[in-house]
């Protein structure tokens, strides 16, 4: 009898740890926030938004912000780069990203087809296209600004690239020299670039030990994303958010993973914690 009381009294302290290690803590990302970050100001007479990304599930990072520029009357658009490196996935991937779309509420978009690399290319940083054909990511780009006319550009930041893949990290460079290249120019209407950011202590929480980012790391040097400069509480849109990411069965892992999809009974937790989207304003 002694026996068997003593392992119950040893089995559940290890239950309780062992439970309490798959569960989100999310005093430390709430902790991570930087409130003195201010709020972006978005008043352009142009109240057109054009939202850049490689993959179709990427814009969910900007998607508080989307609905937050909705609220105040604003067009969206989409353009995404790439189609899924499996061709099993293709059709899947394309059927939740329409219907992602339309929950966010774009009024227009698109999905070009560029190569998607598959992951045993990125740990070896040979990328297939990318590096080769800059030009014509970036004519592209060009491209589609001049059939929407926005005056912002969200997308990912050049150096890190969100979290680390170097996908995002290109298409963030493709943009800003687009970007660079014409914003002087008499009629272009982009004003404004809103890079997908972190501040340095929750980049370190949410992204330190990820794959991807360490990868950065190792092939890019010592790198961190770049400082935000304007943020969004985008507390009262994360409904709307994780919908939209609930619709990509095909890649719930991967969302989850990277907090973007919330299980149901942490939902009040996490959207507290996950209070804002911070960006890199470049003008």
């Amino acid at each position: 009898m002694y026996a068997s009381r003593l392992l119950v009294l040893l089995f559940i302290p290890a239950l309780m740890v062992c439970g309490k290690s798959d569960k989100t803590d999310y005093n430390r990302y709430r902790e991570a926030q930087d409130f003195t970050v201010p709020v972006w100001n978005c008043e352009e007479e142009n109240k057109t938004a054009l939202f850049i990304f490689p993959h179709d599930d990427d814009v969910i990072s900007c998607a508080g912000s989307s609905q937050w520029l909705r609220e105040k009357n604003w067009t969206l658009y989409s353009l995404t780069l790439t189609e899924d490196a499996d061709p099993k996935e293709r059709a899947k991937r394309s059927v939740e990203w329409s219907e992602s779309m339309k929950l966010l509420g774009f009024k227009e978009s698109i999905h070009l087809y560029f190569p998607n690399n598959v992951w045993s290319n990125v740990e070896r940083n040979e990328l297939v296209f990318w590096n080769e054909h800059s030009d014509s990511v970036e004519a592209t780009v060009y491209r589609f600004i001049q059939k929407y006319k926005p005056s912002v550009i969200f997308t990912f930041d050049s150096i890190v690239g969100g979290y680390g893949h170097p996908e995002h990290r290109l298409t963030g460079r493709a943009v800003g020299r687009v970007f660079a290249a014409h914003k002087h120019e008499a009629g272009f209407p982009v004003k404004r670039i809103m890079c997908f950011t972190l501040p340095e202590k929750l980049e370190q929480v949410w992204l330190g030990q990820n794959p991807a980012y360490l990868l950065t790391q190792k092939y890019n040097g010592p790198a961190s994303l770049p400082e935000p400069n304007a943020a969004v509480d985008v507390r009262k849109y994360w409904p709307v958010k994780r919908n939209a990411a609930a619709v990509y069965k095909t890649q719930q892992a991967t969302l989850k993973k990277f907090m973007m999809l919330p299980d149901i009974k942490d939902t009040s937790a996490h959207y507290q914690a996950f209070c804002r989207e911070y960006f890199l304003e470049l003008n």
